[in-house]
């Protein structure tokens, strides 16, 4: 419930701040830690992180003006990895300022950092794999690229920290 009124939040965010964001840029998102995103300790909950980007794609699927490929072409986007690095908590009636970018694909996923900051210091780095499907399966990112304008992203060379994400993906999937 409550992350609905944050998706509605978002969305009128994106309507009034008048921002034309292209595709690689970085999109924010001013938040502030409600009663009902924490824990016994008063701070965000880990679980609630994830939902709370959930809520940062959606602007960034707006920002990016990617929205309308995705449903012309019944596109879904599904989590497949996030690996989150906490460095300090938010606590509760903290303003902070969550960012969204498109960092990096491979061949079946789009890599998406988010980046929560309070004045400017990051307290929380998360980087996602996305994999967006269709009625056939897999969408192949050569697609993506193609239908969201994002073909410099490129499925060949990542910076250090995109490859070491890749890489932990692949330990985990031999784990399994």
């Amino acid at each position: 419930m409550f992350i609905m009124a944050r998706m509605v939040y978002a969305y009128f965010y994106h309507l009034f701040t008048n921002k034309v964001k292209g595709p690689y840029d970085a999109t924010s998102l001013p938040l502030i830690v409600m009663p009902w995103d924490c824990d016994a300790n008063f701070h965000i909950n880990n679980g609630r992180y994830l939902s709370i980007m959930d809520v940062a794609r959606v602007q960034l699927y707006l920002d990016a003006g990617i929205i309308r490929p995705m449903m012309k072409n019944k596109w879904v986007p599904v989590v497949t990895s996030s690996h989150l690095l906490y460095r300090r908590s938010i606590d509760i009636f903290v303003k902070y300022d969550l960012s969204s970018q498109f960092v990096g694909r491979t061949d079946k996923f789009l890599i998406v950092e988010h980046r929560f900051s309070i004045k400017g210091e990051t307290a929380v780095l998360c980087y996602v794999a996305l994999a967006f499907r269709d009625n056939s399966g897999v969408v192949d990112s050569d697609r993506l690229v193609e239908g969201f304008g994002l073909q410099d992203l490129s499925a060949d060379s990542h910076p250090e920290i995109i490859d070491a994400f890749l890489k932990t993906d692949a330990q985990f999937l031999d784990a399994l």
